[in-house]
């Protein structure tokens, strides 16, 4: 090979496996750690991009890209110089190193052989272990409900040894009147937006199914042979309404959502086509939650009156990261803390207005995942990695706790569903649903019993949850 097509091939050789450092310092820098599973999710669904992250992307992707660009501009010139050099040969050698170092740190930052690994190693754990008995659930009572989804909403703000004061000291107190299972820990499958979402209503992760036609979440359906909680609500009578300020084509919530119910979803879509404007109510990423609870309470008073169960299901979106929105009365700590005061203030106020309504509605509080990469991860989140747990709150729960000692199980988003369909009156056999346990039965759930297991298998790939789908 001539020289000149071997100093191209170098050149194109370091430019090409520079983006196996720059791609994954661009996740690390906008989202943290991400999996493979998180990112394909999101690459093969439609692209719906809030302000907040918007600005993100804007900010960041110029910046990287021109460090990439100059790098490369750099190592191509400096090698041409050196190319009759006895230093050309330690040069390329040396910056060679550099980047193979760079590749290793960041695949072990990301675990990418482990994740690779399992997605090409199957289980049978989820098929083992999987347990929906459509036929032998009962209903002792049909309590009327309101799931509240929080965008990104852990306990760590609520605590006063993290943050002094705490950013959400109403929710905090919601808990402390209620039940709230305070080990509720980040379990693979589960740690972004419609994965948290699917595991609270099928009792299921999400994973990338391998095996299945254009290896996609979702066509026109979205995991249609797997049974939802709003599948097993529907079919005793309830009417169920999901409501978001946000696109929820986004990640495919709503092919979700048309898959597994007959319900309504009303949607930013649809607040723009009753003549609503982001103009003046945008938030992070859509309709703001403060106007998305108005419309809830407008929804809820409609359903209370026409005195047959239903459910109504709420997503926020203004914690979104990286630094959220919040209107100027919140506006105290100029980073996404003012979001999360933001949020302690609406949550807990539709709460007061929803059971000044109806006193015996059941409220659950959850947040769908602990928070990504924000403003104030470093210094409050990530020092406290080990003690971080996603935030849910039970009330006018219709099945009690046995014993308060309940409330410090073990736990993960798999054992939200089967523990809200207990709440408002469903009898499960032996508590369980999908691969989730009710916490409020006295059965030991998955994570109890044999949590690295759970983990081990549960990040596997699997012939049974792909003919789910």
């Amino acid at each position: 090979m001539n020289s000149r097509k071997l100093l191209f091939l170098n050149i194109f050789s370091i430019a090409l496996l520079g983006l196996f450092i720059i791609v994954p310092f661009f996740l690390d820098q906008v989202w943290g750690f991400v999996s493979i599973e998180q990112i394909i999710s999101n690459l093969e669904t439609p692209l719906v991009l809030g302000d907040d992250f918007e600005r993100s992307l804007i900010r960041e992707i110029p910046y990287l890209a021109t460090i990439y660009l100059l790098c490369v501009i750099v190592y191509a010139f400096v090698l041409i110089k050196l190319k009759n050099s006895s230093f050309y040969t330690w040069f390329n050698g040396a910056v060679y190193f550099v980047v193979f170092l760079g590749i290793a740190y960041f695949g072990q930052q990301f675990k990418i052989i482990g994740q690779i690994r399992n997605l090409l190693t199957d289980s049978s754990y989820i098929e083992e272990n999987y347990q929906v008995n459509a036929a032998e659930i009962k209903w002792k009572y049909k309590q009327n409900l309101v799931l509240i989804v929080v965008e990104s909403l852990e306990n760590t703000y609520g605590d006063p040894r993290v943050f002094n004061p705490p950013v959400t000291p109403h929710l905090r107190k919601l808990q402390e009147d209620n039940i709230s299972f305070d080990r509720h820990i980040k379990t693979p499958g589960t740690g972004w937006t419609i994965a948290g979402i699917v595991s609270y209503m099928f009792g299921l992760p999400l994973k990338m199914p391998i095996g299945v036609p254009k290896n996609r979440h979702m066509g026109e359906s979205f995991l249609s042979e797997a049974i939802s909680i709003t599948k097993i609500m529907e079919d005793a009578g309830y009417d169920i309404t999901f409501l978001a300020g946000w696109n929820t084509s986004f990640s495919g919530y709503d092919k979700l959502i048309s898959t597994h119910s007959n319900g309504n979803n009303i949607d930013e879509r649809d607040f723009k086509a009753q003549g609503y404007t982001l103009e003046k109510l945008r938030g992070a990423w859509g309709f703001k939650d403060s106007f998305v609870f108005s419309e809830a309470k407008k929804v809820f008073v409609e359903k209370v009156n026409k005195k047959e169960p239903f459910a109504l299901i709420l997503n926020t979106i203004d914690t979104h990261f990286p630094s959220g929105f919040a209107d100027k009365q919140f506006k105290k700590y100029n980073d996404i803390r003012d979001a999360y005061l933001a949020a302690d203030y609406h949550v807990s106020r539709f709460v007061q207005e929803v059971l000044a309504i109806d006193k015996n509605t059941t409220i659950v509080i959850v947040g769908d995942h602990l928070s990504m990469k924000n403003e104030v991860s470093e210094k409050y989140l990530y020092p406290n990695s080990e003690k971080r747990t996603v935030y849910n709150c039970f009330i006018n729960s219709k099945t009690p706790l046995k014993d308060k000692e309940q409330e410090s199980r073990l736990s993960g988003s798999i054992d939200i569903a089967p523990t809200i369909l207990e709440s408002i009156g469903c009898e499960l056999p032996d508590g369980r649903f999908g691969l989730g346990v009710s916490l409020f039965s006295e059965n030991k759930n998955l994570l109890e019993k044999e949590k690295e297991t759970y983990f081990e298998e549960i990040s596997k790939r699997s012939t049974f949850y792909n003919s789910l789908f």
